[in-house]
């Protein structure tokens, strides 16, 4: 059971439409379900360049969320979100990946990327030392909210058969 904690990482389960003043983030499964659509469209011959090219933003957003949390991957995370449950504020239970065969098996690390949002907005709002919080997990939330809203033009791009030099 993978649970999302931090309103941060919920918000791309959930619209959230106060979280900063932006329009809300896009849904990570519709996101997961309309990539697979379209690797699944892509021939056999480029598949493999369409998924990499699909989860290239996902895994800059990644990389970003890994270099924030770096000062962290010690920390014993066994209480971090003790502070985070509470009566109007429940967890969010990621749906399990099994029991959604329309979604391809190169986007299940996506739900891995949220979680590792989450631990990384939880580790730094809990860090007494930390500086610039606020725009730390802004960078990290910021990454994937790229990632989760730039998917119209890669799947344009492969389509048409552009990101692969002609041919489709």
């Amino acid at each position: 059971m993978r649970l999302i904690y931090t309103r941060q990482a919920k918000s791309f389960l959930v619209p959230d439409l106060n979280l900063y003043k932006r329009p809300p983030a896009s849904q990570l499964i519709p996101y997961m379900v309309r990539a697979s659509q379209t690797i699944r469209g892509t021939s056999m011959t480029n598949r493999g360049p369409a998924i990499n090219l699909i989860s290239e933003s996902m895994n800059n957003a990644c990389a970003k969320i890994h270099r924030t949390m770096r000062p962290y991957f010690f920390t014993d995370i066994d209480n971090l979100f003790s502070g985070y449950s509470s009566d109007s504020e429940q967890p969010i239970e990621l749906p399990d990946l099994d029991d959604m065969p329309h979604i391809h098996q190169s986007m299940h690390f996506c739900f891995d990327v949220l979680e590792d949002l989450d631990r990384a907005t939880a580790l730094l709002q809990k860090d007494p030392d930390a500086v610039d919080v606020s725009d730390a997990v802004f960078a990290c939330w910021m990454g994937v909210y790229r990632a989760t809203s730039r998917l119209e033009g890669v799947e344009r791009r492969i389509k048409s058969g552009k990101a692969f030099n002609g041919s489709k």
